[in-house]
């Protein structure tokens, strides 16, 4: 197989993606609102997280309030 043949589909599949990218941005900036282009409610205004502690495995306690500025992921899980 020639090289070009070899990188003509990736080639045709990133050029379809980025037309259809760009024919979503330009849809979206024609409505004006995005969030009403995409039939999505808008968030309240921002209410700070309570200071929350947690024990790390190994014992330490962190507070929430320590990781202000850093992107935090809380999972809570149950059992029944």
């Amino acid at each position: 197989m020639r090289p070009l043949q070899r990188i003509g589909f990736p080639v045709a599949v990133t050029g379809s993606f980025v037309v259809a990218l760009t024919f979503a941005f330009v849809r979206v900036e024609a409505a004006g609102d995005p969030f009403e282009a995409m039939g999505v409610d808008r968030v309240g205004e921002p209410v700070p997280a309570p200071d929350l502690a947690f024990r790390t495995l190994d014992g330490r306690e962190v507070r929430l309030h320590a990781l202000r500025g850093k992107v935090v992921l809380l999972g809570f899980f149950t059992t029944a």
